[in-house]
């Protein structure tokens, strides 16, 4: 007999200060969790393939979401992000095809590889105030997005940044950019 996990709420008297690589590795069913207010780091792969998970609220403290951590979490709409937050590493929400909308904290200044590669749904993306680079294939694929609005002081946008974001229409490229890369935009919107 083989036990599901729908819902989770780690203990309020819990000192979780990391969740582990692959804590909820492949959890299909997990559709609910409360994550302790002690965290500070979400580990690689954490929640990869949570194919239930709808919402997550990430709590103030955590600096750091690592690798994959919610990558192919396919039904997840829904992410509040802490201001806290440092660092998004590479592929962290990779494939999360129903995610809508994302606000990244102010605090992030570099988006890592294949950060939102392929998010589907993704229609707007508020971009930190303190960005300095975007790098390969941040937001590739995300053929749902028609605006970007980059903010002063981003330096670098790498190659495939937003290759293939074929509904784009709008892009302001801010004074303080130095480096883009090739085919950063190849394949958007002919509009």
């Amino acid at each position: 007999m083989s036990a599901s996990l729908v819902g989770s709420e780690m203990c309020k008297e819990t000192a979780i200060e990391s969740l582990p690589e692959n804590f909820f590795y492949e959890r299909t069913a997990l559709l609910d969790i409360k994550l302790p207010a002690t965290l500070k780091n979400i580990g690689r792969y954490a929640f990869y393939r949570c194919h239930g998970l709808t919402q997550i609220t990430i709590p103030e403290g955590v600096t750091n979401v690592g690798d994959y951590a919610f990558s192919e979490c396919i039904s997840l709409k829904e992410i509040e992000l802490p201001t806290t937050l440092t660092d998004i590493k590479n592929g962290a929400f990779q494939n999360c095809w129903s995610l809508a909308s994302i606000q990244i904290p102010d605090n992030v200044t570099t988006i890592s590889q294949s950060s939102f590669y392929h998010c589907t749904s993704l229609i707007q993306v508020k971009f930190p105030t303190k960005l300095k680079s975007i790098s390969n294939s941040a937001f590739q694929e995300c053929s749902a997005l028609t605006k970007i609005n980059l903010p002063e002081g981003v330096l670098t946008i790498s190659s495939n940044a937003f290759y293939q974001c074929s509904a784009l229409e709008e892009i302001s490229f801010p004074s303080t950019l130095t480096t883009l890369g090739s085919t950063c935009l190849l394949y958007t919107s002919d509009a």
